[in-house]
């Protein structure tokens, strides 16, 4: 019974309060003290809202982020670093020919979806588009991030 409660209040808590800030303190303000004291542990996404929102209710709590939204910052790092080699090696965004542009999608799927062809395309197209290794590391980066959360 007291698994189903505290599962409402959490909904309640993302619900009302959504990603906004005064959202999330007015919840907290009105949430019961004693049940606030238990908490130890608070998951939630990277928004500065809702750090800021947890704050001061839940300030002793440990905040951890959740994987899925862990994942999608380095997945938008190295499409970042992707852009901006891009751009330094050829002058322009990417375009259909371009060899960055070309294996864009492959950077961001996961490993175990990537077949062999697409791994010699993309090896290619780093080799082509990439000639100090930066976007390489990147990507080396972000696969780490997604095993390490997975």
């Amino acid at each position: 019974m007291r698994n189903c409660s505290a599962a409402r209040r959490r909904s309640d808590a993302t619900r009302k309060g959504g990603a906004a800030q005064s959202g999330c303190r007015a919840w907290c303000a009105n949430a019961d003290p004693g049940w606030l004291a238990k908490i130890k542990v608070v998951a939630t996404d990277l928004a500065e809202s809702y750090r800021a929102g947890l704050s001061p209710h839940l300030d002793p709590c440990v905040r951890v982020a959740d994987p899925f939204h862990v994942v999608r910052v380095a997945n938008r790092c190295m499409d970042t670093v992707r852009r901006r080699v891009q751009n330094e090696q050829l002058g322009h965004r990417g375009r259909k020919a371009d060899p960055l542009f070309k294996i864009r999608k492959i950077l961001l799927a996961g490993s175990e979806r990537v077949t062999y062809g697409g791994t010699d395309r993309m090896l290619l197209g780093l080799r082509a588009g990439d000639p100090n290794g930066e976007l390489l590391g990147a990507w080396l980066s972000d696969k780490r991030v997604f095993e390490t959360c997975t």
